[in-house]
């Protein structure tokens, strides 16, 4: 109870509070996910964060709603965390919570937006492949190259980081044909890679 008053006390210095809200995730007591709950209401935003992730290290699940809220939460790290917990909570419907990935790439922060191109490849979704080839088209540099692995370890297929000829792939027959598995996919990549070597050597 001292530790819960101590995170929600406004005045507190802000690494107080976060140091707290870690150590009530650490603690695994129930007692401490009411505290943790509300400290998703506070005003800085790093002990939003500290709340979000004691929470899932707490194994909590009362927090669905809060979590919902969250998401359009002005402070970047907030949306990361938020996003993260999200994929925790698999009790949700998975369409929700693809729902949920889908719209996190387009997030404003590229951390956020890196998190859900590796979810869209864990989860190995069809739908999402017209989202990342459009992450293809905007992005920077380096989330365009995670883009583009991404695309050829869903497809199995190397078409760079060209969103015209992925989107011209997607519109003849990609939307219809069903994907590979992973390991068809990194079976492929190696072959392209093997080939290309043995080129390189001739």
């Amino acid at each position: 109870k001292e530790m819960g008053r101590a995170l929600l006390a406004q005045h507190h210095p802000r690494v107080l509070r976060v140091m707290v809200a870690e150590a009530l995730g650490g603690s695994r007591s129930p007692e401490a996910e009411p505290y943790l709950i509300d400290g998703l209401k506070a005003r800085v935003g790093s002990v939003r964060v500290a709340c979000v992730v004691a929470l899932g290290r707490l194994g909590a699940t009362k927090h669905r709603r809060a979590i919902r809220r969250l998401a359009k939460d002005d402070d970047p790290r907030v949306r990361h965390a938020v996003f993260q917990e999200h994929l925790r909570l698999t009790t949700e419907p998975r369409e929700r919570l693809f729902d949920v990935v889908a719209a996190s790439l387009q997030d404003p922060h590229p951390g956020v937006r890196r998190a859900a191109i590796e979810a869209n490849l864990a989860w190995r979704r069809r739908d999402s492949i017209p989202a990342l080839i459009h992450l293809l088209e905007r992005d920077s540099q380096r989330l365009t190259l995670h883009a583009a692995e991404a695309l050829q370890l869903l497809t199995g297929l190397d078409l760079g980081k060209n969103p015209a000829r992925w989107r011209q792939w997607w519109d003849a027959e990609g939307h219809a044909n069903p994907l590979p598995s992973l390991a068809e996919a990194e079976a492929a990549r190696e072959d392209r890679l093997a080939r290309r070597k043995a080129s390189e050597t001739q």
